[in-house]
């Protein structure tokens, strides 16, 4: 039997800052505009062509109402079509990698007591060991 390793706290603070700015708090069909509206938990709103999600494309106005928000806001749903659509790699695939590269940065920058208590700590024992050659 497989263990289950307990998520690191880097893997931690990556899921909730992923959470706060990429996660779904909504989604619904637009008829009028024949599009999807997502709403993001960062607070911004979305309105995206079906036909740029591929696996909603060809659904009918009547799956498309009964798509909702899956997996803890990670996916746009839709039970009938079996479809789980990835909201960040669909939001990679429409506007490239340059807002999640940025998303990233941004999280990189984020100073927290944890970060300075660590950084701290490794410097008392030395800092960072120089790399080694795997040659």
């Amino acid at each position: 039997m497989a263990k289950t390793l307990p998520p690191s706290r880097n893997e931690q603070a990556r899921a909730a800052y992923e959470e706060n700015m990429l996660s779904l708090r909504s989604v619904g069909y637009d008829t009028r505009g024949d599009a999807m509206r997502l709403t993001l938990s960062s607070g911004v709103h979305l309105s995206i062509p079906r036909s740029q999600i591929p696996p909603l494309a060809k659904a009918s106005s009547e799956q498309l109402a009964a798509v909702y928000v899956g997996n803890g806001g990670a996916t746009i749903s839709q039970d009938e079509l079996d479809v789980d659509v990835f909201v960040p790699g669909l939001l990679d695939r429409l506007f490239g990698r340059t807002i999640r590269s940025e998303l990233g940065r941004r999280a990189g920058k984020v100073s927290t007591l944890a970060k300075t208590r660590a950084a701290r700590k490794n410097g008392r024992k030395g800092g960072r060991p120089p790399s080694t050659s795997s040659r």
